[in-house]
């Protein structure tokens, strides 16, 4: 019973990872780091350490740029170990409502291959709406299935910070409403932000991200511009270390390194972080983009398997 929950916590943080667990850009030696260190040494509590990271909680961005097509579709191997374990898919177009605003459309579909299924099997779809110029989210939604256990979940995000969630569960509907932020956004929307803002080498940001339950302060490091490859070719890439850490809770961190390439498309091209089981690696394996492409075109096989190779 131990062991699959484990394996239960290990998958959705996999997935949170690589749709932009997201959820992870920060340097090892970053302000919270050393301000955790500085802490330890004297008397300060969790507490204290907590309404720092707090103020910490959001980067104000002068300048963001629009670096996606409409109908850009990425596909992403996913890789425990260097085995193969799934796959990803992230489709974006740009929309707009009555009133002229625009906003963009995100969809993610993200499935556990026939050989990790084995050990545990998921199925999930996120669906995510933001609007431009402050990446504001219109809304956000989750399907998702993991062994016998199904979660569909509605979040409404409010201006105050505040978010409010519905889940349809099999015994009926639950509905909370979380307190405790401020510009916040979900992890999607945090993601696509990121490929459009200034990324020179030494530069640092921070945002707040809110997933199933928990707020969390999201910062990163540009640490120098790199050659990399994945299945999708080679690349030069702008490299950042980055570090997520529960506001509730700050001893909870997830870290993460990300590769995104150093040219007008700000591609994500490769994500990597440490789980419970080992190194969990996600690789860009190819991109479509400037044509009409249908939301069933990102459907994910029934009879995928794990003889994909990076």
């Amino acid at each position: 019973m131990h062991s699959k929950g484990k394996n239960m916590k290990i998958i959705k943080l996999t997935i949170l990872f690589i749709t932009l667990i997201p959820i992870s850009l920060y340097s090892e030696e970053g302000p919270v780091v050393k301000l955790q260190k500085r802490l330890s040494k004297g008397k300060n509590t969790n507490r204290e350490i907590y309404q720092k990271v707090k103020k910490c909680s959001q980067t104000k961005i002068s300048k963001i740029t629009i670096p996606y097509s409409n109908n850009e579709l990425l596909y992403y191997i996913v890789a425990l170990k260097d085995i193969p374990i799934g796959k990803v898919y992230l489709k974006i177009n740009k929309a707009g409502d009555s009133e002229g605003n625009i906003h963009f459309r995100v969809l993610s579909k993200a499935k556990t291959n026939s050989f990790f299924s084995k050990v545990y099997r998921v199925n999930a779809f996120f669906k995510d709406e933001f609007s431009l110029p402050n990446f504001s989210n219109v809304s956000f939604f989750e399907d998702v299935t993991e062994k016998e256990f199904k979660r569909k979940t509605t979040y409404n995000f409010s201006k105050d910070g505040s978010v409010t969630t519905t889940t349809e569960k099999e015994e009926g509907k639950e509905t909370k409403k979380y307190s405790g932020g401020e510009h916040t956004m979900d992890f999607l929307t945090l993601m696509y932000m990121i490929r459009g803002l200034p990324l020179d080498v030494g530069k640092n940001y921070c945002f707040e991200v809110f997933y199933h339950k928990y707020y969390w302060s999201v910062s990163g490091s540009v640490i120098r511009k790199e050659r990399v490859q994945t299945p999708a070719g080679f690349f030069d890439s702008i490299y950042i270390e980055g570090i997520a850490q529960r506001k509730d809770k700050p001893s909870i961190t997830k870290k993460l390194k990300l590769w995104i390439s150093d040219d007008e498309k700000r591609l994500l091209l490769k994500g990597e972080t440490v789980m419970n089981m080992g190194e969990v690696t996600g690789y860009l394996a190819y991109v479509k983009s400037g044509e009409q492409i249908r939301d069933e075109d990102i459907q994910i096989d029934e009879d995928e398997d794990s003889s994909d190779s990076k």
